[in-house]
Parts: C-alpha cells; structure tokens; sequence
C-alpha cells in the first residue's frame, strides 16, 4: 500500500538503542496499534505502544510522539499481545520480571493500570491475548513446563 507510510513502510524508533514490535492490531477508526518492548539496555525493556494513523503517521496525540512506554520493574518487560476494546482502551499482554504482565491504555495514551498477574514456578510469560465477548482479558502463555489461560475482567 503505497498509501500508508513511505511506500508501504513505516520505521518506529523511540529511543538510542533497540525497539522490537511484537504484535498488531487496527481499531475500528483504521489506526494502527503496534506493541512490543523498548530496549533501555541489555537487561533493561519496557512495554512499547505506538499508534499510527491509517496513513502510517505516528498519532502526535497518542503520548510522546505517537508512542508510550511502561516500566514494570528494571528488568526485562516485554508486551506480546495487543487488543483493543469496543471502548478504544487499549490493552498489552506479556511479561514483566518473569511474571504474566498487563497494561490497560486510555485511547490517548494514558496508563490507566499495570500489573503483574502470576508467578508460577520458573519464568512465565504471556504470549497471547484475546478479548471475550463479556471484554474479560484472556491471556495464554507460559510457566517452565506448563501452558496457562488467565481470564482477567
């Protein structure tokens, strides 16, 4: 789509080291949401959320520049997993220190809740995220050996 970014191509950089994007989706308006983790140092990430619009331009009016940030913990936080609600709240799924971790954004932006969900035996992370029809949170994922669903109102 020649239409959308530069030739079809959008770059995201938020900071001097490393942005990796993990997963997508597009609100009912066409915005692009685009989640994963922002690299701070070699172990040091936080949730990463950016908002394009449907032109591929970062959304000025969505935090800094069409992008927020969330650190956890100093450790490794990584977002996974992104929907969002009929509401336009934006929700990320992933880890945080080892433990299943959630943020719940406003449609501009603002953090409205974080946390850490579950901390099984060993390093546990979600890895995928849908909403059920209810708008409960349900996040799949991983514990040592074990496979976890977490459902979350």
């Amino acid at each position: 789509d020649k239409n959308f970014g530069e030739n079809g191509l959008v770059i995201l950089n938020s900071g001097p080291l490393q942005d990796v994007c993990s997963s997508v989706a597009v609100s009912m308006a066409g915005d692009v949401i685009a989640a994963g983790f922002s690299k701070k140092s070699a172990v040091d990430t936080d949730f990463f959320v950016a908002r394009l619009k449907p032109d591929g331009q970062a959304d000025s009016s969505f935090g800094k520049g069409g992008i927020v940030k969330t650190d956890f913990h100093a450790g490794i936080d990584v977002a996974h997993a992104v929907e969002i609600r009929k509401n336009g709240q934006i929700i990320l799924g992933g880890e945080a220190s080892q433990r299943f971790a959630l943020a719940r954004y406003s449609p501009e932006g603002h953090l409205l809740s974080s946390q850490s969900l579950l901390k099984p035996a060993g390093h546990a992370a979600a890895e995928g995220m849908t909403l059920d029809r209810g708008g409960r949170v349900v996040l799949v994922g991983h514990s040592h050996r074990e496979l976890f669903v977490v459902t979350v109102p």
